[in-house]
């Protein structure tokens, strides 16, 4: 068999179906699909075995809840494809997805991961391809892989566990003790990622989209309680971090700043991000008032006010933030407001 396809299921009775059904409908048949349940509750779980009884190439696998890390970890254990997928359960794989990476790992002699690009999905329907992490097709083998290891500290574009094809005995080399890192809720891509193309020799990358992954208004992404803060704090995945920059070969001051940035610049990025979301004035001035710190290692605090890697605005937040000032933050809200409804008004106004 060439592809297991594992598909981590949390209460996604609404999404399920569109799921299976954009792997059902695949070119290339060559695949399981295996749906680990993860604790769902009654509709869901059922959901499963109905699909399940539905399709001989599907299977399910009934868990307590674990999280998604823990769950495609029991589907790779599961698995008996030559190479595993992820997919998750509110998504869907573009149609020629299979096929692109069967002619893939034919053309390319049976590389250990494959890594492609993919489309956002808006609420409306609307497609568009995500930034390419490079302009064509390219293959990283063992002794060329620092571009790639280089990509965890500029950005997110290599975090994402659902655009990647991995060999199934990849997984079986060396891995980390997953146990302290079983409570992630965010970042777990980022952790299994890093493992995967550790562990791969070869990695090609191709520039299509091959997977859609689709916004949801009023996901756990968008939507924000000060009492889920922890839910985003994915610092004791720092240690680990720092560890692969010394043994990948980084350049180690130098990566060092970047990973060190990127902790104050995500906490910056989901006040904004949530902010805009919550209607409730309380709960604004709640979020506003949390305790930022819990989601950024010491390390990064003590050291981002002279950090390159951030600019003047994300120090000056950040810097208000720490200090839990409301005001502070109330105003530059308030004033970001104003900016973007001029902006609004501007492209209404002026002409195309």
């Amino acid at each position: 068999m060439k592809f297991s396809i594992i598909v981590p299921v949390y209460n996604a009775e609404a999404y399920l179906p569109a799921c299976v059904e954009s792997v059902l409908r695949q070119r290339c048949p060559d695949f399981e699909m295996i749906l680990v349940d993860d604790g769902s509750d009654a509709p869901t779980a059922a959901l499963c075995d109905a699909l399940a009884k539905d399709s001989p190439q599907i299977r399910v696998l009934h868990q307590q809840n674990a999280g998604q890390l823990m769950s495609r970890l029991a589907g790779v254990a599961a698995a008996e494809g030559e190479y595993c997928l992820f997919l998750d359960a509110d998504d869907l794989l573009a149609g020629d997805c299979l096929q692109t990476l069967a002619d893939a790992i034919e053309r390319y002699r049976a590389p250990d991961m494959i890594v492609y690009s993919f489309f956002y999905e808006e609420p409306d329907g609307e497609r568009r391809q995500a930034d390419k992490l490079f302009a064509s097709e390219r293959i990283f083998r063992k002794e060329e892989k620092t571009e790639l290891y280089a990509l965890f500290f500029k950005g997110s574009g290599l975090n994402n566990v659902w655009t990647k094809a991995v060999k199934r005995s990849v997984f079986s080399g060396a891995h980390p003790d997953y146990g302290p890192f079983s409570a992630l809720r965010c970042a777990e891509d980022r952790l299994q990622s890093m493992v995967m193309v550790s562990g791969a020799d070869t990695v090609v990358y191709l520039p299509q989209p091959l997977y859609i992954y689709r916004r949801f208004p009023g996901s756990v992404t968008r939507m924000y309680t000060p009492e889920a803060l922890d839910r985003f704090n994915s610092c004791v995945l720092y240690p680990f971090e720092k560890a692969c920059i010394v043994r990948w070969g980084l350049p180690e001051k130098e990566t060092l700043l970047q990973l060190q940035a990127a902790y104050p610049a995500q906490a910056v990025y989901l006040l904004d991000r949530f902010y805009k979301n919550m209607p409730d004035a309380g709960d604004r001035r709640r979020l506003l008032g949390c305790d930022w710190r819990t989601l950024v290692p010491a390390d990064c605090i003590a050291a981002f006010k002279t950090n390159p890697y951030l600019n003047d605005a994300q120090k000056a937040l950040f810097s208000m933030m720490l200090d839990n000032d409301v005001q502070g933050l109330t105003k530059h809200f308030k004033k970001k407001k104003r900016v973007d409804t001029l902006r609004t008004l501007k492209k209404k106004v002026l002409p195309r």
